[in-house]
Formats: C-alpha cells, sequence, structure tokens
C-alpha cells in the first residue's frame, strides 16, 4: 500500500504539481529561421518567422529590453510574430500574463540581438539593426 500510495504522490505532482515548467519540459524551445526586414527605424514592421512559438504571450527580448505578449500566426509549416518596433519597450519582462509597470527603456539605433521568448524556452539570437 505504501508504495501505490508514493507513485500515486508521484503521477500528481508530474500532472498538476509542476505548472507551466513541467509542461514546457517536453516541448521544443523557440527557433527563429528570419527576422524581416534585417534593419530599419522605429516604427518599422517586424516579422519574424521561426517555429514553437505559442499562440499568444510570447516575448521578444530586443537589445535588453522586452516587447510582450504576442501572438504567433501560423503560415504553413512556420510560424510568425509581428510588431511594430516603438521607440521605448519595457526594461524587465513581468511574469506570465501579468500587467506590470516597468522601467521604459529606450530603443538605441544600431545593432540588436533579438529572441523570442514562451512557456517553451528561449530562442537563438537573430540581429536587427536600428536606423536612425
Amino acid at each position: 500500500m505504501p508504495r501505490r500510495l508514493a507513485g500515486l504522490v508521484l503521477l500528481a505532482v508530474l500532472v498538476g504539481g509542476t505548472g507551466a515548467a513541467g509542461l514546457a519540459q517536453g516541448r521544443a524551445a523557440p527557433v527563429i529561421f528570419s527576422v524581416v526586414p534585417p534593419a530599419g527605424p522605429v516604427g518599422t514592421t517586424i516579422t519574424i518567422t521561426g517555429a514553437n512559438f505559442t499562440a499568444d504571450n510570447n516575448t521578444v527580448r530586443f537589445g535588453g529590453g522586452f516587447i510582450q505578449w504576442l501572438p504567433a500566426a501560423s503560415a504553413g509549416s512556420n510560424q510568425t510574430i509581428v510588431f511594430t518596433l516603438r521607440p521605448v519597450i519595457s526594461g524587465v519582462a513581468c511574469p506570465g500574463t501579468a500587467r506590470c509597470p516597468t522601467v521604459a527603456r529606450p530603443v538605441r539605433p544600431g545593432g540588436n540581438a533579438l529572441s523570442v521568448q514562451n512557456a517553451n524556452g528561449s530562442s537563438n539570437a537573430a540581429n536587427f539593426t536600428v536606423t536612425k
């Protein structure tokens, strides 16, 4: 009986007690295939094409700042995240889907590494050059 109880407790922890982190273990991390265009001024609409994005709640880490709660759309076998680069982005990422006040971070000209983060993990880095 004690072995059966221990097995049931382990099953309960695996199914319900680990939250999103436990569920993400079996999923592949996001992957960026391309960023189009590769450069542009503030106000440019940027399309990230890749895989393993979530339907919503993707975060783009951009040059040390964060652009959060972005949806992804399916385009054939790939997925896309589309956003317009604003002059100011969040300086910190808010946890989960919570909206929280953050420090504003100005977008700086030059090369900026970007990556995608979601419940599946973090992607490889790509580059976007902000022009004046």
